[in-house]
């Protein structure tokens, strides 16, 4: 099924991403942030992918389930007011993080007419922690968690231009000691780890559900 995209986005994408992309807004900004960086988008989509994961093992449906998803596909969709410049340094200054911590701001401006009221505060809050730190707006509620946890791996999973992506074991225990810190919610993290967790062999390979494998790592 070809999309305006120009590819195929569903090959990554499952039912419930589907029914959140027939809101036309929703596809035309996604859209956009393919144009302007494919990575960018690629970690929407897989955000998506590994937040869904998460609510099918807690159970979560209806109203929540539907933003919890459309928050992961748009929580960083206002990268695309920055300069492109800014994701393709190996360094950052003082002033480039100023300017990264305004995402969350512009992501809601740019959403707040055609998504959830819920949605809004989970985009704004997705890079907060629940003793008020990071930056953002906000205390993230238990599905800002699931979001917030799925960002994590699936950024960990993906090269950066001063970084090439992390092992499972390195990604692991970048994880182990954030939920220590409280930076990511213990026990929704622990849902995950559990399908990350691989053993017996230097080359085994850790597959997710749902067509998220390729935010699965090797071993």
């Amino acid at each position: 099924m070809k999309t305006e995209y120009g590819h195929n986005i569903f090959f990554y994408g499952t039912s419930d991403m589907q029914n959140v992309l027939m809101n036309r807004n929703i596809r035309e900004l996604l859209n956009k942030l393919h144009k302007y960086d494919t990575s960018i988008w690629q970690h929407a989509v897989g955000t998506a992918c590994v937040s869904e994961l998460l609510l099918d093992d807690m159970n979560i449906y209806g109203a929540d389930r539907e933003d919890v998803i459309t928050a992961a596909l748009l929580h960083d969709v206002g990268e695309i007011e920055l300069p492109q410049a800014l994701f393709k340094k190996e360094d950052l200054s003082k002033k480039d993080y100023e300017r990264l911590y305004k995402h969350p701001f512009i992501s809601a401006k740019m959403t707040g007419s055609f998504v959830s009221n819920h949605t809004i505060m989970m985009i704004l809050s997705h890079h907060r922690t629940r003793d008020g730190r990071g930056y953002g707006i906000g205390i993230p509620d238990e599905m800002t968690e699931i979001v917030k946890v799925a960002d994590v791996y699936v950024a960990l999973s993906e090269p950066r231009p001063y970084r090439n992506a992390f092992s499972v074991p390195e990604a692991l225990g970048i994880m182990d000691r954030l939920a220590e810190t409280g930076d990511i919610d213990k026990k929704i993290y622990a849902r995950l780890r559990k399908y990350l967790f691989c053993v017996g062999g230097a080359k085994q390979s850790c597959h997710l559900p749902h067509n998220c494998n390729k935010y699965a790592f090797s071993v």
